[in-house]
């Protein structure tokens, strides 16, 4: 191999030493269906959590083509009390034991309605703590713990996706798909290599060569 050659290989193995960065960005969606154009439009309410985990609880699925650091997510839907009654869980698999996520959850506005013309809210999941790595194929499953008043939610369709969703009883009942999608946004930071100024690919090459150098002179 020569000098040249070598050069070239020092910098690729430079380059991807470097300090990997992050892009922050909406890293998966499934829009709202916009219930102000027909009002016989799918049902924003096919299901619903009742109260505690007696009623129904939803899943989504979703999928990340490239390792992301997950902050958040969100997901549209009729109001509610107090969008603290929230709750949260992820899973890769329908077989899986879903880990209840902590953190904070905010009701946007949206000035959508659904087709009983009730309000639409964007909700806006906050991980608290660290963030979330995560790579493939998931589920969202959101779910209105209404013991505190009673409340009924709605979770709104999507037309995007694969056709279907996950919906299931209590914990112990098994998860069945039915249509329709449901809305969800996964929020946060892919993360790519950074690609080097042309500064930095110079002060390698230099530091390259230089290295070949004393490999040269001890060699002799």
């Amino acid at each position: 191999m020569n000098a040249l050659s070598l050069a070239r290989t020092s910098i690729a193995c430079c380059a991807l030493a470097l300090a990997q960065g992050a892009a922050a960005a909406v890293l998966y969606q499934q829009a709202p269906a916009d219930h102000t154009i027909d009002a016989n439009f799918i049902q924003a309410d096919v299901f619903g959590a009742g109260t505690g985990f007696a009623g129904n609880q939803n899943a989504e699925n979703f999928s990340l083509g490239a390792l992301s650091t997950v902050t958040g997510f969100g997901w549209f839907g009729t109001p509610v009390v107090d969008p603290a009654d929230f709750v949260v869980r992820l899973f890769a698999d329908p077989g899986d034991t879903p880990t209840t996520l902590a953190g904070s959850v905010q009701a946007v506005a949206t000035g959508l309605f659904d087709n009983f013309q009730e309000e639409v809210f964007e909700y806006r999941f906050t991980l608290a703590g660290s963030p979330l790595d995560l790579v493939g194929d998931y589920f969202l499953s959101v779910l209105l713990d209404a013991a505190p008043s009673g409340q009924p939610w709605w979770w709104l369709a999507s037309n995007d996706g694969e056709g279907s969703s996950l919906v299931r009883g209590v914990d112990s009942d098994p998860w069945i798909a039915e249509v329709p999608d449901l809305s969800l946004t996964v929020v946060g930071e892919r993360v790519a290599a950074n690609v080097p100024e042309p500064a930095t690919w110079s002060l390698l090459a230099i530091a390259a060569v230089a290295g070949l150098g004393r490999r040269g002179q001890a060699r002799r």
